[in-house]
């Protein structure tokens, strides 16, 4: 049995690619499909975990016009070079009823996600953990775990809130990917995954450090700044922005280690976020062209799924070996 790859505008389904998946080819968790879920900027993308632990696309779920308006004013716009062991985002203060329909806003869109993905499955359905953009600012995060408890899900009423930008590295290597971290990477922190970012408001590249301990996200740097058309790729003014973005944020890595050991080594480079076919076509024959002996480790492939695919990835390594954890 196929179940169709829809993309909706939260309750009205438009039929897009069809996914063949059998039912009894999912994994499941106490009788429930287990979903990682991306709030985008724009959309939400939705995926799930096969029985060869391999993560599957279920949905893309485009943001009302709400969504987006929200989205787009919750990023924190301070630059942080190191955003794992550097100042947390601002905490803001907005009264208690932007709070509430704040959270109502992301508890109606979980609701969706978890309709929509149990209708497509046909099995029941329970959100695990949720990638949100880096830079969302405090408020928004408090929104989201809040409606995360209202919703429910696999962890109960804990809400588990990851960055995008390590989620996105989290699930790299789909065979291993619920292995446990151990087996994932080594003590020394010794490879690194480089995640390049484009979306409706952002165009970013950051590093995302491998280790026993998981994926750390370590630092980030803006490409270009915001602008209108950011899904389209401007070759005269991204290039150039790109090739440097890139050169400039591994001297930063590797000039900096973190305490466990110089990550020197890149595993992999990640084309993450929503975009037309031709903007990815030159961001990656730009990357190409910045890092030539890593050309062959440019995964382009479900750019829209990358946070979901590790956010579902995640969710399961807790629920399998680390149950008693949030």
């Amino acid at each position: 049995m196929a179940f169709p790859h829809h993309r909706i505008l939260w309750s009205v389904p438009v039929v897009g690619v069809v996914v063949v998946l059998c039912q009894s080819q999912l994994r499941s968790h106490g009788g429930n499909v287990v979903l990682g879920v991306n709030l985008g900027m724009t959309q939400v993308t939705v995926a799930c975990m096969d029985t060869h632990d391999i993560p599957r696309p279920i949905a893309r779920l485009e943001g009302n016009e709400a969504y987006k308006a929200y989205m787009s004013g919750t990023l924190d716009s301070s630059e942080h070079a190191e955003l794992w062991s550097g100042p947390m985002p601002p905490k803001l203060a907005p009264d208690e009823q932007e709070k509430q329909l704040a959270a109502y806003l992301f508890a109606d869109v979980l609701r969706n996600v978890t309709q929509t993905a149990a209708k497509i499955v046909g099995e029941p359905t329970k959100i695990g953990v949720i990638a949100v953009p880096h830079r969302v600012n405090r408020a928004t995060w408090n929104s989201i775990t809040v409606a995360s408890h209202e919703v429910g899900g696999a962890f109960g009423d804990r809400g588990l809130l990851r960055n995008d930008m390590s989620m996105a590295a989290t699930g790299y290597i789909p065979e291993h990917c619920i292995a446990k971290h151990s087996y994932r990477g080594d003590e020394g922190g010794e490879y690194f995954v480089l995640v390049v970012n484009r979306d409706a408001h952002r165009f970013e590249v950051a590093t995302v450090d491998l280790s026993d301990f998981g994926a750390s996200f370590e630092r980030y740097k803006e490409v270009v700044q915001t602008r209108p058309d950011m899904t389209d790729f401007n070759t005269n003014q991204d290039k150039g922005a790109l090739h440097n973005a890139i050169q400039e944020l591994l001297k930063e890595h590797r000039a900096n280690p973190t305490w466990r050991g110089p990550p020197n080594e890149i595993a992999a480079i990640i084309v993450v976020g929503e975009m037309s076919p031709k903007a990815m076509s030159q961001i990656s024959s730009t990357i190409a062209s910045a890092l030539p002996e890593h050309k062959d480790k440019i995964q382009t492939q479900d750019s829209e799924y990358k946070a979901a695919f590790g956010a579902v990835c995640h969710g399961y390594q807790i629920l399998t070996h680390y149950p008693d954890d949030d």
